[in-house]
């Protein structure tokens, strides 16, 4: 609150009173400024409503808040910030608590997931033996989701915790570059997604087609076109007044929210085609019907996560009732703050060329040691003999 009062600098709480006017209140979500009795005012939805409306286009929505003719303040009407969640508001769920606690599972989701990826990333750069183009591929797909984690914790610290919780709404400006930043590397996530699938395609149906597939292809697809489609929009993106952080919706967004789309449906395509392959290969083996069921899950449980074909189930939310609302919000929450750690894991820690590179430098790292240490016995072994010498002499 004192942040509040010194942000329209008024030091003297009854001074309004001569102005005419409401003081400066903080509500627990927005500073509002001072203004005429009878009078309402308008401010942008704070980002505990916007983060969790959309990961990356946001709602539009403000919020008002009215001056009573006795200088005291009307509750702000913080419903039309739910344009997703209005049912639920409406029901008289604590849906703002939901909304915090999602909220954080975004930012713990993040930045586990950044701490993992580098890791992985980390081992990939490590160890030579592991450069071929599918690691290649791997690692580029590591990078832009650790990229993407990285922009939206920028994005998420600036917007949040410098801009709203400190009222410094003119100070930033020039926070619409983490927004284009969050946007590009979302973007690419899905294009190095797509590499992924057309090289798993073309291993599986075409296997002595693959040298046609080199590194330079691959990243003019994940890291070319989704600059040039994220630049394409925020250049024919319309100024909006008051939007220095470019959060509002735009319909230049759907210059790469449209591929985005087209490359789930694709990539549902490669999904299957390599299922069936995966079927029709199995039911040529001795395995046990169990067995083979197992080995068709697991496949799935691998490609969905490679493929980002779990995305298809965050396109159409459910519209009613509340509570399958609810629970999609949060799984959609989960899922997309931790995908860069189910990929990690994956593509990383469960890897057998990985895990033999890792073992390998444990079983090097511990020869060394033991080598170090029987020499540190021999020294100390021979200085207690040649003290013993001198003594008996």
């Amino acid at each position: 609150m004192d942040e509040c009062l010194l942000r329209w600098n008024y030091t003297d709480i009854e001074s309004h009173i001569i102005n005419d006017k409401c003081p400066p209140n903080f509500d627990g979500f927005n500073c509002w400024p001072p203004i005429l009795i009878n009078t309402s005012v308008s401010l942008p939805c704070p980002p505990d409503f916007l983060i969790i409306e959309n990961d990356v286009t946001f709602n539009d929505s403000v919020v008002t808040r009215y001056c009573n003719a006795n200088f005291t303040w009307d509750s702000a009407q913080y419903a039309e910030c739910l344009s997703n969640y209005a049912e639920l508001y409406s029901s008289g769920m604590p849906i703002l608590n939901h909304l915090k606690a999602m909220y954080y599972i975004y930012w713990i989701g993040y930045t586990v997931s950044f701490v993992v990826l580098l890791t992985s990333l980390a081992i990939f750069i490590k160890y030579r033996s592991l450069w071929c183009l599918r690691n290649i591929i791997h690692s580029n797909l590591i990078l832009c989701f650790a990229c993407q984690c990285a922009t939206w914790i920028a994005y998420s610290t600036i917007v949040y915790e410098i801009i709203m919780k400190h009222f410094l709404y003119e100070s930033v400006k020039y926070c619409f570059i983490a927004t284009i930043l969050l946007k590009y590397f979302v973007t690419a996530g899905f294009f190095w997604m797509f590499v992924e699938g057309l090289y798993l395609l073309v291993s599986v149906r075409f296997s002595f087609q693959t040298h046609f597939i080199n590194y330079t292809m691959c990243a003019i697809i994940g890291w070319g076109i989704p600059m040039l489609l994220v630049i394409i929009s925020s250049v024919t993106r319309k100024k909006i007044p008051h939007d220095s952080c470019w959060n509002e919706p735009s319909k230049s967004d759907y210059i790469f929210l449209g591929p985005i789309v087209f490359i789930l449906i694709v990539n549902l395509f490669i999904l299957l085609v390599v299922l069936k392959v995966l079927i029709k290969q199995l039911k040529v083996t001795v395995f046990k019907e169990s067995e083979k069921m197992k080995k068709i899950a697991k496949g799935l449980f691998v490609l969905c996560p490679l493929l980002g074909t779990t995305y298809i189930f965050t396109l159409i939310p459910p519209q009613h009732p509340p509570w399958l609302k609810l629970t999609f919000s949060y799984s959609t929450t989960v899922l997309t703050s931790t995908q860069g750690i189910v990929i990690a894991v994956l593509f990383c820690f469960s890897h057998s060329e990985v895990l033999f590179c890792i073992k390998k430098s444990c079983s090097q790292f511990m020869e060394k040691w033991r080598l170090r240490q029987s020499n540190c016995y021999i020294k100390l072994f021979d200085s207690l003999s040649e003290g013993i010498k001198e003594t008996t002499c």
